[in-house]
């Protein structure tokens, strides 16, 4: 009987403990669903941020692959430009030209004198010191001294402005190349 009693006061004493015990399970059980909600919402803002960073890693490695294509074509570019320059340089003699030129400008300074045209006229149309158009004035004036000579290639303004814009051009490519 005696047995029997302290039976009945331990089952009676779990009922008791039983609604704190309860009580405190749904609120440990309330609490840990709480965290596993905020696991898992942290859970698919990481995977939102790995995928946006993922997408942004490939634009940066498309710009990356970009760029080298561009700076490869201006490394071709460069080289051609080189190239060029060097033919340049190679075959066509600077010197000539401009003796040719300048010759070609006392040449066309005294052509200009033996049709009548004035000193200021001539230096401001060919770009000679005053004092050498003067002498090549007084000395072509009524004959033509260079009449006979090579005087086939004297250019037009039309030709200048040609060869000036080639030569811009040229500058142009290479300044932007």
């Amino acid at each position: 009987l005696v047995g029997l009693g302290l039976c009945l006061v331990r089952v009676q004493r779990q009922r008791e403990d039983d609604p704190k015990l309860n009580q405190g399970l749904r609120l440990l059980q309330s609490k840990i669903s709480v965290l596993e909600d905020l696991s898992d919402h942290s859970e698919n803002q990481v995977n939102q941020m790995m995928t946006l960073l993922d997408k942004k890693l490939q634009e940066v490695r498309r710009t990356i692959s970009s760029v080298s294509q561009h700076i490869s074509e201006v490394d071709r570019s460069i080289e051609k430009s080189k190239k060029m320059a060097e033919i340049i340089v190679k075959d066509i003699p600077h010197k000539e030209i401009v003796d040719r030129k300048t010759s070609d400008k006392y040449k066309k300074a005294a052509q200009m004198a033996h049709q009548g045209l004035g000193v200021d006229r001539i230096v401001s149309e060919l770009g000679l010191p005053r004092n050498e158009v003067q002498l090549i004035a007084k000395v072509n004036r009524k004959k033509y001294i260079f009449e006979g000579q090579d005087t086939d290639w004297v250019p037009s303004a039309r030709e200048e402005q040609q060869n000036q814009d080639e030569v811009e051009e040229f500058q142009s490519f290479q300044i932007g190349s």
